[in-house]
This record gives C-alpha cells, sequence and structure tokens, in this order.
C-alpha cells in the first residue's frame, strides 16, 4: 500500500541498510546495542524468511553499495564502529545475497587514511570514496577492480559522493555546497571542473538521498 510502512527486521540493532539492484533484498549493519562490531546480514525487502549472516560478529562491516551485477558488496569496517584514522574498504563477492558466502571479504584499500562512502559506478567499473589524505576531506574515483591509480574529483574539498544514474555525472557535498561534476568512464577515467548545484546544509543532505536515483 503506497505510504505505508513495514518492519522488516526485529532483533538486534540494524543500520546502514543498501538495497541490492534487483531490490529484492537489503544488506545491513546488525549489531547489539552499546556493543561494537557487528555482522553484516542480507534481508528480504518483503520481510519474509530469515535474516543471512554474510560475515559474523566481530567485523565491524558496514555496506556502502552493491555493484550492478549484484555480486561485489563494497563497505568500510573498524574497530569503534564510527570513522577513525584507518578504516578499511573491504569487498565482498557473493553468489547471491541470500547465501552466506564462501569467501572472506578481502581489502580493497589500504587503512593509512580515514575513507568511507565507497560508491559503485553504474557500469560497476569505478568506485567513487572520499578520503582525508591530502589534509582534508576530498572525493576520488579508483578503477574497480583495477588495476589503475586513484583520481581525484573535487578540488575544495569533499564527501558523500553519489553516482548519477547515467553514470556522467558526481554529485557531493563540500560544506553547505551541493556539488556536481562531470565525469567520463570509458576506457580511461576523466573528470570536469566541480560547480555549484545550491548552497544549503540541510537542501544538501536531502538532495543527496536523491542524487542516486536520478
Amino acid at each position: 500500500m503506497r505510504g505505508s510502512t513495514s518492519r522488516i527486521t526485529f532483533e538486534r540493532q540494524n543500520a546502514a541498510p543498501v538495497w541490492t539492484p534487483d531490490g529484492k533484498r537489503l544488506i545491513y549493519n546488525s549489531g547489539v546495542l552499546g556493543q561494537p562490531n557487528g555482522s553484516l546480514n542480507s534481508v528480504a525487502a518483503d520481510g519474509s524468511g530469515q535474516p543471512v549472516t554474510l560475515i559474523p560478529d566481530g567485523s565491524g562491516s558496514t555496506p556502502t553499495s552493491v555493484a550492478p551485477d549484484g555480486k561485489p558488496v563494497i563497505g568500510m569496517r573498524n574497530g569503534g564502529g564510527a570513522l577513525v584514522r584507518g578504516t578499511e574498504a573491504w569487498v565482498l563477492t557473493l553468489a547471491s545475497a541470500d547465501k552466506t558466502p564462501d569467501a572472506k571479504a578481502q581489502p580493497f584499500l589500504d587503512t593509512r587514511f580515514t575513507r568511507g562512502d565507497f560508491q559503485f559506478s553504474p557500469d560497476g567499473k569505478w568506485v567513487a570514496y572520499d578520503s582525508n589524505e591530502s589534509g582534508r576531506d576530498e572525493v576520488y574515483v579508483i578503477p574497480y577492480p583495477g588495476p589503475g591509480g586513484k583520481a581525484q574529483v573535487s578540488t575544495g574539498g569533499g564527501l558523500d559522493p553519489h553516482w548519477n544514474r547515467n553514470g556522467r555525472e558526481l554529485f557531493f557535498r563540500s560544506g553547505d555546497k551541493m556539488m556536481i561534476v562531470d565525469v567520463e568512464t570509458g576506457a580511461s577515467f576523466r573528470t570536469g571542473t566541480p560547480r555549484m548545484l545550491f548552497e544549503k546544509r540541510v537542501e544538501a543532505t536531502m538532495w543527496l538521498r536523491m542524487a542516486s536515483a536520478i
């Protein structure tokens, strides 16, 4: 029913859900209140069936994006349940999101700098993320699964990157400004000059929630 809500999970403290591309399942962090480092779970979006544990308790794994083919899931983990210096990016490859993976999550980026908000491009060949490796938060893009070096997208600070569904634009937040930048994702990655869409913190936050649906 339009406008109605349905509860999907009933146990533990659950957060950071991301959709699988087919819209059938949610992948999320599940923990116990007051205890860090929960598990990575998957559950049917219609509430049927029981949650499936993809990565067990103790991992502190938080998903941020699922690739278009529904197999690689990318996310971050750390020891304290919050972003800290050395946040690790990981990739977990699934045969399907309703089965326990055969392989463990694999590191994707090193842990020398705080990183977060990893987002697969619409073609699944690139990952956008933010990092403070330059001394302030900036947005970068790196090929997936590699090899290849990263490209800096933002120029005056940036967080929370989101791809336009057409794959030709990236949205991100720079302070109270909502920014957009043209990109090319062919054989190599190219970026244009970021430009401001508007400036207002509340509106920028709401826009980011809608950006991936454009």
